[in-house]
């Protein structure tokens, strides 16, 4: 009797399993992955935000979110802008406060305006610790200003 109690507790684990794996394969319609006529970056949730466009000759505006790990890391104003012959770099170092941190996920939200050639398709954005280390390094391209 206990062994078939356990095999029809694992048969309807399995069952529920597998009507829980089939509900969650869908996608809506308007999304897959060559059609981009429906995707709006700036309808996005601002902690997913990372890209950069051209607002005019010599200049770039850029839009980058980094998830910080808690309350304590916040937008620190240490950051260098570094022009090569290639692409830009940019290097930003959240600064970390010592003191009591809720434990919650915090986006740090940089939107500024950066001086970057017109020569310049690629922005390089470095996230480094405060201490010293990579946290994160993404290239974006700057789009064109007319797009």
């Amino acid at each position: 009797m206990n062994n078939k109690n356990v095999m029809l507790g694992t048969i309807a684990f399995i069952l529920v399993l597998a009507f829980a794996i089939w509900n969650s394969a869908g996608t809506s319609p308007g999304q897959n992955g060559t059609n981009y006529e429906d995707f709006d970056p700036s309808a996005a949730p601002k902690e997913a935000i990372q890209r950069s466009w051209r607002t005019g000759e010599n200049s770039a505006f850029l839009q980058y979110t980094y998830t910080a790990p808690n309350s304590c890391w916040q937008k620190g104003n240490n950051q260098t802008l570094l022009i090569g012959e290639q692409a830009a770099t940019l290097t930003l170092v959240p600064q970390i406060v010592e003191g009591f941190c809720a434990q919650v996920m915090t986006a740090l939200t940089y939107d500024q305006e950066l001086e970057i050639p017109a020569e310049i398709e690629v922005l390089i954005v470095i996230v480094d610790h405060q201490e010293g280390g990579l946290i994160e390094k993404n290239e974006l391209w700057i789009q064109p200003q007319n797009q």
